[in-house]
Parts: C-alpha cells; sequence; structure tokens
C-alpha cells in the first residue's frame, strides 16, 4: 500500500497515560491528530486486543491512521490499518505474512544497516531513531542524531510524481513501492528538516 505520512506521528503509551486510552486518542483526533500507534507493553493479549479495537472503532471511522505496536494479529483482529514492528519483534516476513496485504506495516531502525535492510522489505514505512537520549524505554538504543537522518535520507529515491516535503518523506524499495520515512522524538523541527521526515512523539499532556 502507498502510504502519506502526516507530519506528527503519535505514540499513545498506556504506561505514560493519565486518563484513559480512548479519551486519549479522543482528545488528540480532536486536536487533529491523524496518526496514532497504540503501545501497551504490560498489557495481557486480551487486555491489548480489547484496547486496540476501541481505539480502531473510534479512530478509524475519523480518517485517522491507527497502528498496534508489535503485534501484528492483534492489529488484524482490532481493525487497526496497521502494525508498527521493532527490531525484537517478527520480521517483516513473517509480520506480513499474519497482517495480510490489505494492512500498513511499519518497522523501527536505529543505525543505517538495519534501515539499509528494512528498505528491502516490504515494509511501508521505516522509522529511525531514538534521534535524541530518550527515557521511553527501559533500555533504549543509542542516540543516532540528526546526522544520520541526513545519511538515511541519501538512501531514499525521490521521484517525479511523489512531493517529499508535503508528504513528509518516503523510502523507494528496488521494486520501486514507496515507503514512508519516519525519525522519531519530541523536537519535530529537528527531526523534518533533516531528512524531510515525519517526527514522533511519546505519551500524552
Amino acid at each position: 500500500m502507498s502510504l502519506v505520512l502526516p507530519p506528527l506521528y503519535m505514540i499513545l503509551d498506556a504506561a505514560l497515560l493519565t486518563i484513559s486510552e480512548l479519551e486519549a486518542a479522543r482528545k488528540l483526533a480532536d486536536a487533529g491528530v491523524r496518526l496514532i500507534q497504540y503501545r501497551n507493553k504490560r498489557g495481557s493479549s486480551r487486555e491489548l486486543l480489547q484496547a486496540s479495537s476501541a481505539l480502531a472503532a473510534e479512530l478509524v471511522p475519523r480518517g485517522a491512521l491507527f497502528f498496534v505496536n508489535d503485534r501484528p494479529d492483534v492489529a488484524l483482529l482490532s481493525g487497526a490499518n496497521g502494525v508498527h514492528i521493532g527490531q525484537s519483534d517478527l520480521p517483516v516476513a513473517e509480520t506480513r505474512a499474519v497482517l495480510g496485504q490489505g494492512k500498513l506495516l511499519g518497522v523501527s531502525t536505529h543505525n543505517l544497516e538495519q534501515f539499509r535492510a528494512a528498505a528491502e522489505t516490504d515494509a511501508d514505512y521505516i522509522a529511525l531513531g531514538p534521534v535524541f537520549a530518550t527515557d521511553s524505554k527501559a533500555n533504549p538504543d543509542p542516540v543516532v542524531g540528526t546526522v544520520m537522518i541526513r545519511e538515511a535520507r541519501k538512501l531514499t529515491k525521490k521521484t517525479d510524481r511523489w512531493d517529499w516535503w508535503n508528504f513528509a518523506g518516503a523510502c523507494q524499495g528496488s521494486d520501486g513501492s514507496r515507503r514512508g520515512f519516519c525519525c522519531r522524538h519530541q523536537r519535530c523541527t529537528a527531526c523534518i528538516r533533516p531528512g524531510e521526515a515525519c517526527a514522533a512523539i511519546f505519551g500524552f499532556a
């Protein structure tokens, strides 16, 4: 699936919320957020499915893209638009086998080697980070900085029919399919300008 990423990629982390996931999602959608990923590392599979189903029912009809973190099975069953996986999750090919071709698939990378490998898969977008130091994970990967965003940007291919600045960046694979490119952290402007990418932020204020 061709993907146009909005400038802001919101990660709704259950561990950081002081209100319910559904209330947070409604407030974000009301504020104009059009891409939300739900992360819940502590909940059971059943709790994750229940919360994801409720979020999908709220967000998808409103035109927002909704992703589930890590779990392609939950993304498929809940009615989410897609799933976002990390380097320790199922590989892209196996994730796609579970998720199917009708859903979107994003993958996290933390260095240029991983980025190059992800660009050869059928992932719809690639995330690169952390760009700056983060406490959103217990054991975060090394900081990549904005210089690596520029280097990763050189590995992507621009086409005449694609407006990079307006749609926030892409990676085109050898098969000609377009993939979004998302850099991750709160300092949105610093992330967006070096790679013409979208910026992801965590939590909810």
